[in-house]
């Protein structure tokens, strides 16, 4: 079986997709690079199947990983998820409609829709910062006062992305209990306002996290 690192040969032990896997990251880091997909034979491998690559000898013809630099990686994803935001608050104000006027089931849709869009969110971040070789506890972004709930002003401030997080869970976790307790005012406060502000600051905590990305900066912005 051949293995590749993009168009370079890369030599491995025994004819695994875990030992592959081993050789061509030690490879790609070698080069400051990483991993984000690989074909067997031309058909992509599943990412929980790499996540957990088996040990197992593999009857292929051709090993292929992808590799891509990881500002210009992270960058992409999140601006990515950036974008999806405004679409989010769309169906969150949709949701807002049908539950004050009490159409539960109407509300349904749009709200799971804004809540998958949600989830990327953190796992975005976390993955992010991972990779850019941030310390989630200690890295905080630029963001303007407005977007981050205060009360104004020119030069904004420091927001901590730990923080945002956790205020961002605490946020969901209203909206879970509030599904789960039926309380359908308290839903529709949430996701037609919390939530929406919450929109407004992580637009901007993702853009300043991407435009991080890009600077080759650590540690605290100034």
């Amino acid at each position: 079986m051949q293995v590749y690192l993009d168009d370079e040969s890369v030599t491995c032990a025994r004819p695994t997709l875990a030992e592959a896997l081993g050789a061509a990251r030690v490879r790609a880091e070698e080069r400051g690079r990483v991993i984000i997909e690989a074909t067997l034979d031309g058909e992509q491998i599943p990412g929980d199947l790499l996540a957990s690559p088996p040990d197992a000898e593999v009857s292929a013809d051709e090993l292929r990983f992808v590799s891509a630099d990881p500002a210009s990686l992270v960058r992409t994803i999140l601006l990515d998820v950036a974008d999806l935001l405004p679409g989010a608050v769309q169906a969150q104000r949709k949701a807002q409609e049908h539950l004050e006027t009490g159409d539960v089931s109407g509300a349904g849709e749009h709200l799971r829709a804004a809540l998958e869009v949600w989830a990327h969110v953190p796992e975005a971040t976390l993955h992010g910062c991972h990779l850019l070789g941030l310390d989630i506890e200690s890295v905080s972004v630029p963001v303007d006062e407005g977007e981050a709930g205060g009360n104004g002003g020119d030069e904004g401030r420091l927001l901590a992305v730990n923080v945002a997080i956790a205020g961002l869970v605490e946020h969901l976790q209203e909206v879970k209990r509030a599904q789960q307790d039926q309380d359908w005012a308290a839903l529709a406060d949430a996701v037609g306002y919390d939530l929406v502000e919450q929109a407004t600051r992580w637009e901007s905590v993702l853009r300043a996290l991407a435009d991080r990305a890009t600077q080759g900066q650590s540690g605290e912005a100034q």
